[in-house]
This record gives C-alpha cells, structure tokens and sequence, in this order.
C-alpha cells in the first residue's frame, strides 16, 4: 500500500490513528464549506502533513432533508464573490 485515506476523522482520532498506524493517511475527506469551515481540522491535518479534501462543499442544496430556514450557500457571500472572479 503506498496511500491510504480516511473519512470524516476528527483530530482525535486522526490522533489516535497516528500513534499506531504504519501507513500514515495521506487525505482525510470530510464536509467542508462557509457554514461548516472545520479550522480546528484544517489545521491539524496541515501540521500532519494531511491534505484534506470537502465533500458537500455547497451544502447539499438539492438534498431532500433541507429545512427551509436553513441557509443556502449557494447565496452565500463568498460563494457569490468566487463566482463573481470568474
């Protein structure tokens, strides 16, 4: 095995997994976006050399569960601005 990822680990127990893995993770895949930034994450997986990828980076605006007081990110404003650059 040259690359192994996981999904949806916190800092704890991408912690945990550290201290007894011998093949590191190499991407920790979790929900990712304005509404949900993840920083504490973000920066431990940086520290750990771990790069990080978002699934749902929009929120899932299509999904059948939304709750209509939910915001949209689809409005939100730093979508709108990197739509904006384009």
């Amino acid at each position: 095995v040259r690359d192994i990822g996981v999904s949806n680990f916190n800092p704890y127990q991408l912690r945990t997994l550290l201290r007894s893995a011998t093949v590191r993770p190499a991407v920790n895949q979790v929900e990712c976006h304005p509404l949900l930034p993840q920083h504490e994450l973000l920066q431990f997986c940086a520290t750990e050399n771990m790069t990080v990828t978002a699934y749902c980076p929009l929120g899932s605006p299509g999904r059948d569960t939304k709750t209509k007081s939910e915001p949209s990110l689809l409005k939100h404003p730093s979508v709108l601005m990197a739509s904006a650059a384009e």
